[in-house]
């Protein structure tokens, strides 16, 4: 056996013949002095050796001058780019760059603490200025009173730049994953787990680690109804794009987009890896449905629709396009001071029942405040608030905790209803997509606008019929009023001179004459009826207190009703007077409640309100008769029951002279009404539907002098 000391021996340099054996770059320095150096000093731990290579330049020229340079190889020569192994014996402490200062620092550290190796990875910079990077194996070692380091240097400057530049990838990637909010998963489709991203975790509101990372785990936070879609997860296809919901850590479900395809395959050509990303789509979900929804909004009014039915629609919508939360609809009536139709889908049907008729605009309301300021409002405390004293009230039994309310205002900024949001998470927030909802409130405003338009326009067209006809009707009746009235004339006259020649004896004659008078005289004042309708009786003209003729009429009447019958009388202070004919007024009103009362039967109320408003022209628009009245402030009645109400057929004709569904009436009672309303320049509306009761509004042009006037409430 040949040892190999017996080799080396036979060599002329063993040493230099060993260095250059060894394909690394190797440099042997003597580092005694730098120990005695380290030895002499308080405090070496690392972070107190770099502070001070940074700051005292005198001590980096000590800790380089303790290094003695013993040998080294021609590769570490090639390596730091020396033209000789002379230059780079001298040149040595150049090659040290201030960013390695921390290397060196761990450098001298385990040498003082006598460590037998130290490995790092360093940078240093050739002596023609050009940047490596190394991989340093330190060995130290003692040899009697002096101390070694034999130091290898490996050349990792590509592997290096490779590192960099594959870190600045993965750094740009994971800004472009988290820029566009996409998760990324990785799933072992043998061993039925799913490893994601902090994004991924995000996106489900988890933390990293609270996830399971298992396919029941997965299943589990899907919503059941898109269970079946999904198929099993051992079937897995080769590239996979599904939409689906998901279940948050806070309960809420999120509409969540998986893409990926399989990427590794095992020898037996199974699939047993796939990757891919998940992005959140609730809010593309929502664009969608509330898009949708716009048009199923213009499509419906197109087919006649009603607008009940189509609140009710985009109720149901709504519900549909924001699953965490519960949609409330509600329109305002004409006033625009109570509601009028209400839609909740997702609430019990007596809740929406109750907010029909309620005084919305004159309660403490979120829904209040974001109509009355034409932006969206939103309240987290909406259960215990007190600036929202109603709110509260109504969320409180069906457990709302946030309430946001989305104004509905037409192309004039007027204020139609209202659509609410609410949830029974206290956590929950706003809509994120608050722009589509308001472009739906805006379709639906557009549409009932549309709509009260071509109402408007009917009416209008009707009541111009109507002005028509009344007029004709009236020419026929004064010109039959005035003939008829002549040979009643005529009647009466003979008919008195006949009593006179008749002995005073002779009853039955004398009875029979009267008769002639009495039905003359009956005659004569249904001419006078029908004269007035004509808008060609006398009339007295004065300043009329309508509040005073209201009180007298209700009593008078109220006197003479059935106890199961109520009349409310409700008369604004300040009402003014008007300019007419008090006994024709008075005769007004006695008609309208004599109807009423004769509606109702056995019992029920009705209600008449005597007040001043300032009507437009849309609302004038409005009017079975509108007159000759122009928009501005008037006086106006209403006197409402409760009755049976009148059916579409009937309302066409109730004000046509001698119509009457009454066996014993004239059919004169409403065409006085009407004749009356036109000679004193007012106009007259009515609303009725079959069980819902009937109502008469007067409107009377208001003088300017205000009366001052209690409010009063009379009851029979």
């Amino acid at each position: 056996m040949i040892y190999l000391p017996e080799i080396l021996s036979s060599i002329e340099d063993p040493t230099g013949f060993l260095l250059e054996s060894i394909k690394s770059a190797l440099l042997i320095d003597d580092v005694s002095g730098l120990v005695s150096l380290l030895d002499g000093m308080d405090d070496t731990s690392s972070t107190s050796l770099a502070e001070k290579l940074e700051s005292d330049p005198g001590f980096r020229d000590k800790v380089f001058a303790g290094i003695k340079t013993v040998t080294f190889n021609e590769a570490a020569v090639e390596l730091f780019e020396a033209d000789s192994i002379e230059e780079l014996s001298r040149r040595a402490a150049e090659i040290a760059p201030p960013e390695s200062l921390s290397s060196l620092a761990a450098y001298l550290q385990a040498i003082a603490g006598r460590d037998p190796r130290f490995s790092d990875d360093v940078a240093f910079v050739t002596l023609k200025g050009k940047r490596i990077y190394v991989r340093a194996n330190v060995n130290i070692f003692e040899n009697g009173d002096k101390t070694f380091a034999v130091n290898s240097f490996t050349n990792i400057t590509d592997w290096y730049n490779d590192q960099n530049a594959l870190a600045a990838v993965r750094t740009r990637y994971a800004l472009a994953l988290k820029g566009s909010q996409f998760g990324v998963w990785d799933f072992d489709i043998l061993n039925q787990q799913v490893i994601r991203d902090a994004e991924y975790h995000r996106i489900l509101g988890y933390g990293e680690g609270e996830l399971d990372s298992s396919v029941m785990g997965v299943r589990a936070l899907m919503h059941p109804e898109d269970l079946s879609d999904l198929g099993t997860m051992e079937e897995f296809p080769d590239s996979f794009d599904y939409e689906f919901r998901v279940r948050r850590k806070s309960g809420e479900y999120r509409w969540v987009r998986l893409e990926g395809s399989v990427c590794e395959w095992n020898a037996a050509g199974e699939k047993i890896r796939a990757v891919g990303t998940v992005r959140d789509t609730t809010v593309e979900r929502q664009q969608l449905e509330l898009m949708n929804l716009e048009k199923e909004i213009f499509k419906n009014a197109s087919d006649g629709t009603s607008i009940e039915s189509l609140i009710s629609l985009v109720a149901s919508k709504i519900d549909v396009a924001f699953p965490a939360l519960r949609c409330l609809v509600l329109m305002l009536d004409d006033s625009r001071r109570s509601i009028r139709y209400a839609a909740a889908p997702s609430l019990p049907e007596d809740i929406r029942k109750s907010l029909l008729g309620f005084p919305i605009m004159s309660e403490p309301t979120t829904c209040r405040a974001a109509m009355q300021s034409g932006s969206f409002q939103f309240m987290h405390d909406a259960w215990s608030s007190r600036e929202f004293s109603s709110t509260a009230a109504f969320c409180t039994p069906v457990g709302i905790k946030t309430i946001g309310s989305m104004p509905i205002t037409d192309s004039t900024n007027t204020t139609l209803g209202t659509i609410c949001l609410a949830s029974n998470d206290s956590n929950c927030g706003p809509p994120e997509d608050l722009v589509s909802l308001e472009r739906v409130a805006r379709s639906l405003a557009l549409v009932i606008e549309r709509d009260k338009q071509r109402d408007r326009a009917r009416k209008r067209e009707l009541q111009i019929q109507n002005q028509q006809k009344f007029e004709s009707l009236g020419k026929l009746a004064s010109g039959i009023a005035h003939d008829f009235n002549n040979l009643l004339t005529v009647i009466t006259t003979n008919a008195e001179l006949c009593s006179f020649n008749v002995p005073a004896d002779n009853r039955v004659a004398n009875d029979n004459l009267n008769q002639v008078v009495y039905a003359a005289e009956m005659a004569s004042s249904l001419c006078k009826q029908m004269l007035t309708f004509a808008g060609q009786s006398k009339s007295q003209t004065q300043h009329v207190d309508l509040a005073q003729a209201a009180t007298k009429v209700a009593s008078l009447v109220g006197s003479a009703t059935k106890k199961g019958i109520h009349i409310d009388l409700h008369i604004a202070p300040g009402t003014p007077n008007v300019w007419g004919d008090v006994t024709a007024l008075s005769q007004v009103l006695l008609n309208l409640l004599t109807n009423a009362v004769e509606a109702i039967g056995e019992s029920g109320e009705v209600q008449i309100d005597v007040a001043t408003k300032q009507v437009d022209q849309a609302e004038i628009d409005g009017f079975v008769f509108g007159g000759k009245i122009q928009p501005g402030e008037h006086v106006y009645v209403t006197v409402k029951d409760n009755g049976a109400g009148i059916s579409p057929e009937t309302l066409r004709y109730v004000f046509d002279p001698f119509f009457t569904t009454k066996s014993t009436g004239q059919g004169v009672g409403l065409a006085t009404v009407l004749g009356i309303v036109e000679q004193h320049g007012g106009a007259i509306d009515l609303q009725s539907s079959v069980g819902s009761g009937t109502e008469f509004t007067i409107l009377f042009p208001a003088l300017a002098e205000l009366q001052p006037a209690a409010e009063k409430s009379v009851s029979n």
